[in-house]
Protein backbone atom coordinates (compact mmCIF):
# COMPACT_ATOMS: atom_id res chain seq x y z
CA UNK A 1 0.00 0.00 0.00
CA UNK A 2 1.54 3.46 -1.07
CA UNK A 3 1.52 6.20 1.50
CA UNK A 4 -1.13 7.89 -0.46
CA UNK A 5 -3.80 4.81 -0.27
CA UNK A 6 -2.52 4.66 3.29
CA UNK A 7 -3.79 8.49 4.12
CA UNK A 8 -6.99 7.93 2.39
CA UNK A 9 -7.62 4.92 4.02
CA UNK A 10 -7.13 6.67 7.07
CA UNK A 11 -9.62 9.23 6.02
CA UNK A 12 -12.07 6.98 5.22
CA UNK A 13 -11.97 4.72 8.28
CA UNK A 14 -12.58 8.36 10.16
CA UNK A 15 -8.84 8.45 12.04
CA UNK A 16 -8.38 12.16 10.95
CA UNK A 17 -6.02 12.64 13.85
CA UNK A 18 -3.53 9.65 12.44
CA UNK A 19 -4.11 10.92 9.00
CA UNK A 20 -3.18 14.69 9.66
CA UNK A 21 -0.11 13.06 11.36
CA UNK A 22 0.93 11.39 8.76
CA UNK A 23 0.80 13.93 6.10
CA UNK A 24 2.59 16.00 7.99
CA UNK A 25 5.56 13.63 8.58
CA UNK A 26 5.56 12.62 4.50
CA UNK A 27 5.81 16.56 3.73
CA UNK A 28 8.39 16.69 6.02
CA UNK A 29 10.25 14.43 4.45
CA UNK A 30 9.21 14.86 0.68
CA UNK A 31 8.67 19.14 0.86
CA UNK A 32 8.57 19.74 -2.73
CA UNK A 33 6.56 16.13 -3.20
CA UNK A 34 3.18 17.09 -5.76
CA UNK A 35 0.93 14.04 -4.68
CA UNK A 36 1.91 14.86 -0.59
CA UNK A 37 1.28 18.34 -1.08
CA UNK A 38 -1.55 17.78 -2.31
CA UNK A 39 -2.83 15.23 0.31
CA UNK A 40 -1.58 17.78 3.04
CA UNK A 41 -3.76 20.09 1.66
CA UNK A 42 -6.93 18.40 1.29
CA UNK A 43 -6.96 16.89 4.69
CA UNK A 44 -5.81 20.34 6.53
CA UNK A 45 -8.97 21.87 4.65
CA UNK A 46 -10.99 19.43 5.48
CA UNK A 47 -10.07 19.39 9.43
CA UNK A 48 -10.85 23.30 9.25
CA UNK A 49 -6.94 23.71 9.77
CA UNK A 50 -7.10 26.44 6.97
CA UNK A 51 -3.77 28.08 7.41
CA UNK A 52 -2.20 25.17 7.28
CA UNK A 53 -3.87 24.17 3.87
CA UNK A 54 -3.40 27.26 2.07
CA UNK A 55 0.73 27.16 2.45
CA UNK A 56 0.45 23.87 1.10
CA UNK A 57 -2.20 24.96 -1.62
CA UNK A 58 0.32 27.73 -2.18
CA UNK A 59 3.03 26.01 -2.95
CA UNK A 60 1.30 23.42 -5.40
CA UNK A 61 0.74 26.71 -7.15
CA UNK A 62 4.00 27.51 -7.39
CA UNK A 63 5.10 24.37 -9.30
CA UNK A 64 1.66 24.20 -11.45
CA UNK A 65 0.64 27.76 -11.92
CA UNK A 66 -2.06 27.05 -14.14
CA UNK A 67 -3.76 24.34 -12.54
CA UNK A 68 -7.11 25.95 -11.98
CA UNK A 69 -8.76 23.42 -9.04
CA UNK A 70 -5.36 24.86 -6.67
CA UNK A 71 -6.38 28.37 -7.87
CA UNK A 72 -10.01 28.04 -7.06
CA UNK A 73 -8.97 25.78 -3.78
CA UNK A 74 -6.78 29.05 -2.47
CA UNK A 75 -9.33 31.29 -3.09
CA UNK A 76 -11.78 29.32 -1.38
CA UNK A 77 -9.54 29.08 1.86
CA UNK A 78 -8.69 33.05 2.02
CA UNK A 79 -12.47 33.39 2.05
CA UNK A 80 -13.22 31.34 4.66
CA UNK A 81 -10.66 32.85 7.11
CA UNK A 82 -12.59 36.39 5.93
CA UNK A 83 -9.05 37.67 3.48
CA UNK A 84 -11.62 38.85 0.69
CA UNK A 85 -8.92 40.88 -1.07
CA UNK A 86 -6.27 37.65 -1.22
CA UNK A 87 -9.07 35.49 -2.06
CA UNK A 88 -10.29 37.71 -5.11
CA UNK A 89 -6.83 37.90 -6.38
CA UNK A 90 -6.68 34.79 -7.04
CA UNK A 91 -10.57 33.97 -8.20
CA UNK A 92 -9.30 36.91 -10.69
CA UNK A 93 -6.29 34.36 -11.81
CA UNK A 94 -9.38 31.35 -12.17
CA UNK A 95 -11.23 33.76 -14.27
CA UNK A 96 -8.36 34.50 -16.32
CA UNK A 97 -8.01 30.76 -17.27
CA UNK A 98 -11.26 29.85 -17.45
CA UNK A 99 -12.75 33.71 -18.28
CA UNK A 100 -16.74 32.76 -19.25
CA UNK A 101 -17.37 30.26 -16.19
CA UNK A 102 -20.10 31.84 -14.32
CA UNK A 103 -19.47 30.18 -11.02
CA UNK A 104 -16.04 32.11 -10.93
CA UNK A 105 -17.23 35.07 -12.37
CA UNK A 106 -19.84 35.50 -9.60
CA UNK A 107 -18.31 34.61 -6.70
CA UNK A 108 -15.89 37.38 -8.17
CA UNK A 109 -18.83 39.56 -8.18
CA UNK A 110 -19.73 38.17 -4.30
CA UNK A 111 -16.43 39.04 -2.97
CA UNK A 112 -16.20 42.49 -4.44
CA UNK A 113 -19.65 43.18 -2.17
CA UNK A 114 -17.79 41.75 0.57
CA UNK A 115 -15.04 44.09 0.14
CA UNK A 116 -17.50 46.96 -0.19
CA UNK A 117 -16.94 47.59 -3.77
CA UNK A 118 -21.03 47.69 -4.88
CA UNK A 119 -20.62 49.10 -8.35
CA UNK A 120 -17.68 46.23 -9.25
CA UNK A 121 -20.03 43.61 -7.82
CA UNK A 122 -23.14 44.29 -9.61
CA UNK A 123 -21.14 44.54 -13.08
CA UNK A 124 -19.94 40.77 -12.48
CA UNK A 125 -23.19 39.73 -11.21
CA UNK A 126 -24.61 41.02 -13.81
CA UNK A 127 -22.05 39.00 -16.16
CA UNK A 128 -23.13 35.56 -13.93
CA UNK A 129 -26.39 36.05 -14.28
CA UNK A 130 -26.32 36.57 -18.42
CA UNK A 131 -23.87 33.40 -18.59
CA UNK A 132 -26.69 31.43 -16.66
CA UNK A 133 -29.98 33.04 -16.81
CA UNK A 134 -31.74 29.76 -15.91
CA UNK A 135 -29.38 29.56 -12.24
CA UNK A 136 -31.39 30.46 -9.45
CA UNK A 137 -28.48 31.31 -7.22
CA UNK A 138 -27.05 33.99 -10.04
CA UNK A 139 -30.43 36.48 -9.56
CA UNK A 140 -30.21 35.82 -5.95
CA UNK A 141 -26.48 37.02 -5.74
CA UNK A 142 -27.58 39.71 -7.69
CA UNK A 143 -30.84 40.71 -6.03
CA UNK A 144 -28.29 41.16 -2.74
CA UNK A 145 -25.91 43.63 -4.37
CA UNK A 146 -29.06 45.74 -5.41
CA UNK A 147 -30.47 46.00 -2.05
CA UNK A 148 -27.06 47.06 -0.85
CA UNK A 149 -27.43 49.44 -3.46
CA UNK A 150 -30.63 50.38 -1.75
CA UNK A 151 -32.58 49.35 -5.18
CA UNK A 152 -35.37 47.57 -3.79
CA UNK A 153 -37.46 47.36 -6.95
CA UNK A 154 -34.26 45.38 -9.00
CA UNK A 155 -33.79 43.31 -5.61
CA UNK A 156 -37.26 42.06 -5.12
CA UNK A 157 -37.76 41.75 -8.90
CA UNK A 158 -34.47 39.10 -8.94
CA UNK A 159 -35.39 37.15 -5.80
CA UNK A 160 -38.62 36.61 -6.80
CA UNK A 161 -36.71 34.99 -10.32
CA UNK A 162 -35.05 33.21 -7.59
CA UNK A 163 -37.44 31.43 -6.25
CA UNK A 164 -39.20 30.56 -9.65
CA UNK A 165 -36.55 28.99 -11.32
CA UNK A 166 -35.84 27.34 -7.52
CA UNK A 167 -39.09 26.82 -5.53
CA UNK A 168 -37.27 25.82 -2.38
CA UNK A 169 -35.02 28.91 -2.42
CA UNK A 170 -35.49 29.65 1.55
CA UNK A 171 -32.86 32.30 1.55
CA UNK A 172 -34.41 34.17 -1.21
CA UNK A 173 -37.59 34.09 0.49
CA UNK A 174 -36.26 35.22 3.89
CA UNK A 175 -34.42 38.05 1.78
CA UNK A 176 -37.37 39.02 0.29
CA UNK A 177 -39.04 39.29 3.65
CA UNK A 178 -35.91 41.61 4.40
CA UNK A 179 -36.53 44.03 1.25
CA UNK A 180 -40.36 44.30 2.46
CA UNK A 181 -39.57 44.76 5.96
CA UNK A 182 -37.09 48.00 4.65
CA UNK A 183 -40.22 49.37 2.56
CA UNK A 184 -42.26 49.29 5.80
CA UNK A 185 -44.85 46.26 4.18
CA UNK A 186 -44.82 43.86 7.30
CA UNK A 187 -47.59 41.81 5.93
CA UNK A 188 -45.76 40.84 2.73
CA UNK A 189 -42.64 40.60 4.97
CA UNK A 190 -44.26 38.15 7.14
CA UNK A 191 -45.68 36.46 4.23
CA UNK A 192 -42.10 36.01 2.78
CA UNK A 193 -40.52 34.74 6.21
CA UNK A 194 -43.56 32.39 6.87
CA UNK A 195 -42.76 30.67 3.08
CA UNK A 196 -38.99 30.78 4.13
CA UNK A 197 -39.39 28.63 7.27
CA UNK A 198 -41.54 26.42 5.90
CA UNK A 199 -39.47 25.23 3.37
CA UNK A 200 -36.40 25.58 6.73
CA UNK A 201 -38.03 25.54 9.80
CA UNK A 202 -34.64 26.33 11.39
CA UNK A 203 -33.41 29.56 8.82
CA UNK A 204 -31.75 31.67 11.79
CA UNK A 205 -32.52 34.76 9.51
CA UNK A 206 -35.66 34.07 8.91
CA UNK A 207 -36.65 32.79 12.68
CA UNK A 208 -34.83 36.50 13.42
CA UNK A 209 -36.98 38.69 11.12
CA UNK A 210 -40.19 37.21 11.53
CA UNK A 211 -39.34 37.68 15.44
CA UNK A 212 -38.53 40.87 14.61
CA UNK A 213 -41.69 41.52 12.39
CA UNK A 214 -44.01 40.33 15.11
CA UNK A 215 -42.62 43.14 17.48
CA UNK A 216 -43.11 45.86 15.35
CA UNK A 217 -46.82 44.86 14.55
CA UNK A 218 -47.05 44.53 18.49
CA UNK A 219 -47.70 40.64 18.94
CA UNK A 220 -45.13 40.14 21.48
CA UNK A 221 -46.82 36.70 22.71
CA UNK A 222 -45.75 35.22 18.79
CA UNK A 223 -42.71 36.94 19.25
CA UNK A 224 -41.62 35.12 22.00
CA UNK A 225 -42.99 32.04 21.38
CA UNK A 226 -40.94 32.02 17.82
CA UNK A 227 -37.55 32.97 19.82
CA UNK A 228 -38.12 30.30 22.28
CA UNK A 229 -38.34 28.04 19.44
CA UNK A 230 -35.31 29.55 17.53
CA UNK A 231 -33.49 29.16 21.11
CA UNK A 232 -33.77 25.27 20.84
CA UNK A 233 -33.26 25.19 17.71
CA UNK A 234 -29.97 26.94 17.55
CA UNK A 235 -28.98 27.43 21.60
CA UNK A 236 -25.29 29.12 21.00
CA UNK A 237 -26.47 31.66 18.19
CA UNK A 238 -26.33 34.90 20.53
CA UNK A 239 -29.03 36.85 18.36
CA UNK A 240 -31.93 34.64 19.33
CA UNK A 241 -30.90 35.72 22.55
CA UNK A 242 -30.06 39.37 22.15
CA UNK A 243 -33.86 39.63 20.38
CA UNK A 244 -35.66 38.01 23.41
CA UNK A 245 -33.92 39.61 25.86
CA UNK A 246 -35.48 43.05 24.62
CA UNK A 247 -38.98 41.83 25.02
CA UNK A 248 -41.25 43.26 28.30
CA UNK A 249 -44.07 40.42 28.09
CA UNK A 250 -40.91 37.57 29.71
CA UNK A 251 -42.34 36.35 33.04
CA UNK A 252 -39.73 35.45 35.51
CA UNK A 253 -39.38 31.59 34.70
CA UNK A 254 -38.61 32.49 31.47
CA UNK A 255 -36.43 34.90 32.34
CA UNK A 256 -34.51 32.68 34.67
CA UNK A 257 -34.61 29.99 32.02
CA UNK A 258 -32.87 32.37 29.62
CA UNK A 259 -29.91 33.71 31.86
CA UNK A 260 -29.59 29.91 32.55
CA UNK A 261 -29.10 29.38 28.53
CA UNK A 262 -26.76 31.79 28.07
CA UNK A 263 -24.90 31.05 30.92
CA UNK A 264 -24.53 27.73 29.66
CA UNK A 265 -23.56 28.36 26.07
CA UNK A 266 -21.15 31.31 27.67
CA UNK A 267 -19.34 27.91 29.58
CA UNK A 268 -18.75 25.82 26.51
CA UNK A 269 -16.21 28.64 25.46
CA UNK A 270 -16.93 27.54 21.46
CA UNK A 271 -15.23 29.73 19.06
CA UNK A 272 -18.52 30.01 17.20
CA UNK A 273 -19.62 31.97 19.90
CA UNK A 274 -20.33 36.07 19.69
CA UNK A 275 -19.51 36.31 23.50
CA UNK A 276 -20.09 40.32 23.27
CA UNK A 277 -23.36 39.99 22.24
CA UNK A 278 -23.94 37.17 24.89
CA UNK A 279 -22.82 39.47 27.68
CA UNK A 280 -25.08 42.18 26.28
CA UNK A 281 -28.16 39.77 26.42
CA UNK A 282 -27.28 38.33 30.19
CA UNK A 283 -27.36 41.93 31.08
CA UNK A 284 -30.55 42.91 29.78
CA UNK A 285 -32.07 39.25 31.87
CA UNK A 286 -30.39 39.95 35.10
CA UNK A 287 -31.24 43.84 34.97
CA UNK A 288 -35.08 42.51 34.22
CA UNK A 289 -34.46 39.98 37.06
CA UNK A 290 -33.20 43.34 39.59
CA UNK A 291 -29.68 41.15 39.71
CA UNK A 292 -28.15 44.34 39.08
CA UNK A 293 -24.55 43.45 40.04
CA UNK A 294 -24.50 40.72 37.85
CA UNK A 295 -26.00 43.15 35.12
CA UNK A 296 -23.45 45.90 35.25
CA UNK A 297 -20.38 42.85 35.54
CA UNK A 298 -22.02 41.46 32.47
CA UNK A 299 -22.07 44.94 30.88
CA UNK A 300 -18.75 46.02 31.01
CA UNK A 301 -17.96 42.44 29.49
CA UNK A 302 -19.53 42.93 27.23
CA UNK A 303 -18.78 46.41 26.27
CA UNK A 304 -14.95 46.14 26.97
CA UNK A 305 -14.98 43.32 24.16
CA UNK A 306 -16.65 45.04 21.41
CA UNK A 307 -14.95 48.33 22.29
CA UNK A 308 -11.36 45.64 21.17
CA UNK A 309 -13.25 45.24 17.84
CA UNK A 310 -14.58 48.40 16.88
CA UNK A 311 -11.87 51.04 18.32
CA UNK A 312 -13.32 54.69 19.12
CA UNK A 313 -11.67 56.97 16.50
CA UNK A 314 -11.51 60.31 17.99
CA UNK A 315 -9.92 62.16 15.26
CA UNK A 316 -12.93 61.24 12.64
CA UNK A 317 -15.45 61.93 15.29
CA UNK A 318 -13.75 65.22 16.03
CA UNK A 319 -13.52 66.12 12.38
CA UNK A 320 -17.16 65.64 11.74
CA UNK A 321 -18.12 67.51 14.82
CA UNK A 322 -16.16 70.05 13.79
CA UNK A 323 -17.17 70.05 10.15
CA UNK A 324 -21.23 70.54 11.24
CA UNK A 325 -20.37 74.03 13.37
CA UNK A 326 -18.11 75.16 9.90
CA UNK A 327 -21.19 74.28 8.21
CA UNK A 328 -23.51 76.23 9.92
CA UNK A 329 -21.32 79.53 9.35
CA UNK A 330 -20.55 79.07 5.56
CA UNK A 331 -23.54 77.54 4.04
CA UNK A 332 -25.05 79.60 0.88
CA UNK A 333 -28.31 80.68 2.20
CA UNK A 334 -28.78 81.82 -1.45
CA UNK A 335 -29.22 78.31 -2.27
CA UNK A 336 -32.40 78.06 -4.11
CA UNK A 337 -34.37 74.41 -3.02
CA UNK A 338 -37.12 72.93 -5.26
CA UNK A 339 -37.93 70.81 -2.61
CA UNK A 340 -39.34 72.64 0.06
CA UNK A 341 -39.07 69.74 2.82
CA UNK A 342 -42.61 70.89 4.28
CA UNK A 343 -43.36 66.93 4.32
CA UNK A 344 -40.40 66.40 6.72
CA UNK A 345 -40.15 65.93 10.38
CA UNK A 346 -36.71 64.75 11.58
CA UNK A 347 -36.60 63.73 14.65
CA UNK A 348 -32.90 64.21 16.53
CA UNK A 349 -30.74 63.91 19.95
CA UNK A 350 -28.54 61.30 20.88
CA UNK A 351 -29.66 57.92 20.50
CA UNK A 352 -31.58 55.91 23.74
CA UNK A 353 -32.80 59.79 24.32
CA UNK A 354 -36.65 58.53 23.33
CA UNK A 355 -37.06 59.38 19.90
CA UNK A 356 -39.12 56.51 19.50
CA UNK A 357 -41.25 56.89 22.07
CA UNK A 358 -41.70 60.78 20.34
CA UNK A 359 -42.21 59.43 17.08
CA UNK A 360 -45.18 56.94 18.19
CA UNK A 361 -47.20 60.09 19.83
CA UNK A 362 -46.63 62.03 17.12
CA UNK A 363 -47.87 59.14 14.44
CA UNK A 364 -50.75 58.87 16.21
CA UNK A 365 -51.89 62.16 14.16
CA UNK A 366 -53.56 60.58 11.23
CA UNK A 367 -51.03 62.98 8.64
CA UNK A 368 -48.03 62.04 10.53
CA UNK A 369 -46.20 58.59 8.87
CA UNK A 370 -43.68 57.22 11.28
CA UNK A 371 -40.53 56.34 9.06
CA UNK A 372 -38.45 55.30 12.12
CA UNK A 373 -34.47 55.52 11.36
CA UNK A 374 -34.04 56.58 7.63
CA UNK A 375 -30.42 55.96 6.38
CA UNK A 376 -30.58 58.18 3.66
CA UNK A 377 -29.85 61.59 4.78
CA UNK A 378 -26.64 60.15 6.89
CA UNK A 379 -25.41 58.32 3.29
CA UNK A 380 -25.99 60.78 1.04
CA UNK A 381 -24.16 63.30 3.08
CA UNK A 382 -21.41 61.55 4.21
CA UNK A 383 -20.93 60.23 0.05
CA UNK A 384 -21.37 63.35 -0.91
CA UNK A 385 -19.09 65.49 1.88
CA UNK A 386 -16.40 63.09 2.74
CA UNK A 387 -13.47 61.15 1.72
CA UNK A 388 -11.40 58.88 3.60
CA UNK A 389 -12.71 60.12 6.51
CA UNK A 390 -12.26 64.06 5.87
CA UNK A 391 -14.65 66.50 4.33
CA UNK A 392 -14.02 67.29 1.82
CA UNK A 393 -14.63 71.24 2.42
CA UNK A 394 -17.99 73.44 1.81
CA UNK A 395 -20.18 71.51 -0.99
CA UNK A 396 -21.19 72.98 -4.06
CA UNK A 397 -24.70 73.39 -5.41
CA UNK A 398 -23.87 70.18 -7.06
CA UNK A 399 -23.56 68.89 -3.83
CA UNK A 400 -26.72 70.12 -2.44
CA UNK A 401 -28.81 69.15 -5.56
CA UNK A 402 -27.66 65.49 -4.96
CA UNK A 403 -28.42 65.27 -1.35
CA UNK A 404 -31.81 66.59 -1.24
CA UNK A 405 -32.66 64.41 -5.00
CA UNK A 406 -31.07 61.44 -3.47
CA UNK A 407 -33.26 61.89 0.33
CA UNK A 408 -36.52 62.55 -1.76
CA UNK A 409 -36.73 60.17 -4.20
CA UNK A 410 -35.71 57.49 -1.97
CA UNK A 411 -38.57 58.35 0.52
CA UNK A 412 -41.02 58.86 -2.27
CA UNK A 413 -42.20 55.07 -1.94
CA UNK A 414 -43.24 55.56 2.05
CA UNK A 415 -45.93 58.42 1.05
CA UNK A 416 -48.97 56.91 0.62
CA UNK A 417 -50.63 59.94 0.01
CA UNK A 418 -49.79 63.89 0.45
CA UNK A 419 -48.95 63.55 4.65
CA UNK A 420 -45.60 64.16 6.52
CA UNK A 421 -42.80 61.57 6.94
CA UNK A 422 -41.11 61.52 10.19
CA UNK A 423 -37.21 60.58 9.94
CA UNK A 424 -35.97 59.31 13.73
CA UNK A 425 -32.42 59.25 12.65
CA UNK A 426 -30.81 60.48 16.09
CA UNK A 427 -27.61 61.37 14.42
CA UNK A 428 -29.00 63.61 11.70
CA UNK A 429 -27.89 66.14 14.15
CA UNK A 430 -24.77 66.22 12.32
CA UNK A 431 -26.64 67.67 9.29
CA UNK A 432 -28.93 70.49 10.89
CA UNK A 433 -27.02 72.89 8.23
CA UNK A 434 -27.66 70.91 5.46
CA UNK A 435 -31.10 70.37 6.22
CA UNK A 436 -32.38 73.48 7.07
CA UNK A 437 -30.36 74.43 3.49
CA UNK A 438 -31.82 71.42 1.32
CA UNK A 439 -35.56 71.42 2.85
CA UNK A 440 -35.84 75.42 4.47
CA UNK A 441 -39.50 74.10 5.26
CA UNK A 442 -38.83 71.03 7.06
CA UNK A 443 -39.11 70.82 10.83
CA UNK A 444 -36.87 69.64 13.39
CA UNK A 445 -37.49 68.50 16.83
CA UNK A 446 -34.48 67.98 19.40
CA UNK A 447 -35.11 65.68 22.16
CA UNK A 448 -32.66 65.56 24.76
CA UNK A 449 -32.51 62.97 28.49
CA UNK A 450 -31.25 63.52 31.21
CA UNK A 451 -27.25 62.98 30.46
CA UNK A 452 -26.97 60.25 32.55
CA UNK A 453 -29.62 57.94 32.08
CA UNK A 454 -28.65 58.89 27.99
CA UNK A 455 -25.30 57.73 28.78
CA UNK A 456 -26.34 54.56 30.74
CA UNK A 457 -28.64 53.15 28.41
CA UNK A 458 -26.18 53.75 25.71
CA UNK A 459 -23.95 51.83 27.58
CA UNK A 460 -26.32 48.82 28.00
CA UNK A 461 -27.35 48.98 24.44
CA UNK A 462 -25.92 46.38 21.57
CA UNK A 463 -25.84 48.71 18.50
CA UNK A 464 -24.26 45.45 16.69
CA UNK A 465 -22.85 47.97 13.85
CA UNK A 466 -20.00 50.05 13.16
CA UNK A 467 -21.60 52.92 13.87
CA UNK A 468 -21.15 53.93 17.52
CA UNK A 469 -18.08 53.00 18.50
CA UNK A 470 -18.07 56.30 21.05
CA UNK A 471 -20.68 54.12 23.45
CA UNK A 472 -18.68 51.07 24.35
CA UNK A 473 -16.28 52.88 26.68
CA UNK A 474 -17.31 55.17 29.56
CA UNK A 475 -14.81 57.61 28.34
CA UNK A 476 -14.97 57.92 25.35
CA UNK A 477 -18.87 57.79 25.71
CA UNK A 478 -18.28 60.97 27.75
CA UNK A 479 -16.68 62.32 25.04
CA UNK A 480 -19.10 62.07 22.82
CA UNK A 481 -21.95 63.50 24.82
CA UNK A 482 -20.07 66.50 25.47
CA UNK A 483 -19.65 66.98 21.64
CA UNK A 484 -22.88 66.43 21.00
CA UNK A 485 -24.23 68.78 23.57
CA UNK A 486 -21.79 71.71 22.73
CA UNK A 487 -23.04 71.64 19.12
CA UNK A 488 -26.41 71.78 19.87
CA UNK A 489 -25.92 74.84 22.30
CA UNK A 490 -24.22 76.01 19.34
CA UNK A 491 -26.95 75.59 16.88
CA UNK A 492 -29.17 76.96 19.40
Amino acid sequence: MTDIEKLKKLHSEGKIEKALKLSNQLLKKHPNTYSYLHAHASLHNNAGMINAALRSYLKLHTLNPNDISIVLAISTCFSKISEYESSLKYFQIANKLRPNDHEIIMNIGVLYRLNGQVTESKTYLETGVKLAPKKAEAYHNLAITNELEEDFDTALSNYKKAVELDNRHYRALGNMGVVYSKLKNLKLAEEAFLSSLAINPKYDLALKNLGINYVFQKRLNEAKALLFKAIEYHPKHAMFYNNISQLTNMTKEELSHIKFAIENALASKTNLLATDEMYFALGKICHSLKEYKTAEASYLKANTLVSKKKPYDRSFVSNYFDYSKFLASHLDTSFESHVSGESFVFIIGMPRSGTTLLESLLSTHTKLIPGDELPYLNHICFTELFKNKRHTGLPTTKNLEVISDYYHTKTASLFSKPNILIDKLPHNFRWIPIINTVFPRAKIVHISRDPIDNCWSLFRENFNNNSHEYSYQLKTLGEYYARYQELMLFFN
